[in-house]
């Protein structure tokens, strides 16, 4: 953080020596944001509240900056006091539930999350992180129906089918996982984790033949899987029922 000097320095003109007004020091804040100098950026920001009180952009803002900084009881702090007086803040929500992930309440995290949805159904990352945190509780349905949504809302994302594949070979939905991989596959050709994941998919599903191709072209990606070689081998071995 910077010293009482260079923190003058900050919210005085460089010319005249007069104190910058909330929209000088804003634009100072914010420049310090872009540059990485983030403790610069919380003192410009707090002194523009100073002057400003109320403006829930500025503490917005703060929070942020906090959160980023690891300084989770305070950014809490200030942005519960935005919730306070604007409840549907979608993004604020959004934070708030970043906030209990990290301190390890996910439940709660879960309900600010939902609630964000509620508000703005359209934010990518709050269905992205509902779904991790969902899974982490074992809430497999609940996380599938989250992965689910961002597939629908950002198709361009190819992480989110991959998480929805995972998804689905745990709740035993074996087509849904080979469709998930299947497009991962197609957005990166080259991944030996895809390949693998679609394999187990095409395995549980009763298709050994399609789990074998999906085996050997893990191996030539990555010739020393050796949880590829085990299963491969395995499938071999035994008695192949031709697929359906």
């Amino acid at each position: 953080m910077p010293d009482k000097k260079e923190s003058e320095m900050y919210d005085r003109c460089p010319y005249c020596g007069s104190p910058l007004d909330e929209s000088e020091l804003t634009h100072n804040a914010m420049r310090k944001e872009m540059e990485g100098n983030l403790d610069d950026a919380v003192l410009l920001y707090k002194k523009a509240l100073e002057k400003e009180p109320e403006n829930t952009y500025l503490r917005y803002h703060l929070g942020e900056i906090l959160y980023r900084l690891g300084e989770l009881d305070s950014a809490r702090d200030v942005l519960s006091s935005i919730i306070e007086e604007a409840p549907r803040f979608a993004e604020v929500l959004y934070l708030l539930g970043l906030i209990s992930y990290r301190k390890a309440r996910i439940r709660e995290a879960i309900s600010f999350y939902e609630k964000a949805l509620e508000c703005d159904p359209h934010l990518a990352m709050i269905y992205y992180q509902l779904g991790h945190a969902s899974y982490h509780m074992g809430l497999l349905e609940k996380a599938y129906d989250a992965f689910e949504q961002l597939t629908n809302v950002h198709p361009e994302m190819t992480i989110s089918f991959y998480y929805l594949g995972v998804v689905s070979l745990r709740l035993a939905n074996f087509e849904k996982a080979i469709e998930c991989f299947k497009k991962v596959i197609e957005d990166n050709p080259h991944s030996p984790r895809a390949y693998g994941l679609l394999a187990e998919a095409y395995y549980r599903n009763a298709q050994p033949n399609m789990a074998k191709d999906a085996l050997k072209k893990v191996l030539e990606l990555d010739p020393n899987d050796k949880k590829a070689l085990m299963m491969l081998e395995l499938l071999s071995d035994s008695k192949v029922v031709p697929d359906a």
